[in-house]
């Protein structure tokens, strides 16, 4: 109780250098909840080195063509279907005949 007097004392004792300039902070536009926890933003994704050119921005998931895969292949692997494949690769062509290996693909967005 003693801290707590001492502490109220000190503040109350240290002038103000100029309130009126001080800006009020209105507690009920500020849109905040005491419940919700705050996270970091998330880290943008790198994209490796090589691609076809056209890949989309924003991917977010890539696989290294391996000489011998096929769309079907990769689909099995990592679940996107052959048109969002061909939506985020359009260099692969519709038909996906031109994957080309050792370049890296757009597997997720």
């Amino acid at each position: 109780m003693l801290l707590k007097t001492l502490t109220l004392t000190l503040l109350s004792a240290i002038p103000l250098a100029n309130a009126a300039a001080s800006p009020v902070v209105d507690d009920a536009k500020l849109n905040h909840s005491p419940d919700k926890v705050l996270a970091d933003p998330p880290q943008p994704v790198v994209t490796p080195r090589p691609i076809q050119s056209g890949m989309i921005k924003g991917c977010r998931a890539f696989h290294l063509v391996v000489k011998g895969e096929t769309c079907l292949s990769i689909e099995a692997m990592f679940g996107p279907s052959l048109e969002d494949l061909v939506k985020w690769n359009p260099a692969i062509r519709e038909d996906c005949t031109n994957m080309w290996a050792d370049t890296y693909l757009c597997i997720g967005v």
